[in-house]
């Protein structure tokens, strides 16, 4: 995107940190899901929860 013609809301939208976000919930969604279909335990779930973290510059 062109700089001088991006609003700050649309850019935000576009920032790396803020997809590997969106990625990381909808992963989260999945393991909930997994857990709901007993596919893993729930404290397997809560481990995950407490564990998911992500770094935009190890990525």
């Amino acid at each position: 995107m062109i700089e001088r013609y991006t609003l700050q809301r649309m850019k935000d939208v576009w920032e790396e940190e803020n997809k590997f976000r969106k990625w990381l919930e909808i992963e989260l969604l999945v393991m909930e899901a997994f857990s709901e279909l007993k596919l893993i335990p729930k404290e397997d779930l809560e481990e995950i929860r407490k564990r998911a973290s992500f770094s935009v510059e190890r990525i």
